[in-house]
């Protein structure tokens, strides 16, 4: 475990949030040689793989030991969020929005079909997260002044819908937030990297709302 800005975390979140490099985690390697991770193995994000007999599952990698395991991946997954004041995505249907463009006059939407790997790869960035342990709506805002929105977001995973608001500060970043703080990295990571990038939200007209 490491200490750093008022959190204990993993190694795994202390490396991809930057406060630890692959030179510190080469030197405890050396000394996991004795070690053997008696306290706590300290897995990688994983990646998408299949089992012999051709089910696909999330592999993960211990950083310091090399051991392995495996979690099953759904046979159906979707979502829907919002994030910031105007952004709505609904991967079962690709429906797309993002505010209103006053000089066009007209809803900025579109559709963004995400295919069978994508959504795979965000079943595991939120697994990562945690957020399918989240089953109740919780405040992210603590009380800050600054403009706040609400963050609504739903799952389901075969069959089986969840759904929970979660109310944020637009000055409060994700990854700093005290409570589900885990869950606020996934939601920005997909939300960065499988909907602000894609083709489909750049070609849609600019949102023109006072906050975007």
């Amino acid at each position: 475990l490491v200490y750093s800005h008022g959190m204990v975390m993993s190694l795994n979140v202390a490396y991809f949030r930057g406060y630890i490099t692959l030179e510190n985690l080469d030197e405890l390697n050396v000394y996991n040689r004795y070690l053997g991770c008696k306290i706590a193995h300290s897995y990688d994000e994983g990646v998408i793989t299949k089992n012999p007999d051709g089910i696909e599952e999330i592999l993960y990698t211990c950083f310091l030991c090399q051991s392995t395991k495996t979690i099953p991946l759904p046979e159906d997954f979707s979502f829907t969020l919002t994030a910031g004041f105007d952004l709505y995505y609904d991967s079962s249907t690709g429906y797309l929005r993002n505010g209103y463009n006053y000089e066009l006059g007209c809803r900025c939407e579109t559709t963004l079909i995400l295919d069978h790997d994508e959504l795979m790869n965000i079943y595991r960035i939120f697994y990562n997260g945690n957020m399918f342990d989240i089953k109740e709506d919780f405040d992210a805002s603590y009380g800050f002044v600054v403009p706040s929105y609400e963050i609504v977001m739903s799952y389901t995973v075969n069959g089986e819908t969840t759904k929970f608001t979660v109310w944020a500060a637009s000055d409060n970043p994700y990854i700093e937030w005290l409570e589900h703080s885990a869950f606020g990295y996934a939601h920005q990571k997909v939300v960065k990297d499988y909907i602000y990038s894609s083709d489909e939200f750049k070609s849609m007209p600019p949102n023109q709302n006072m906050y975007e």
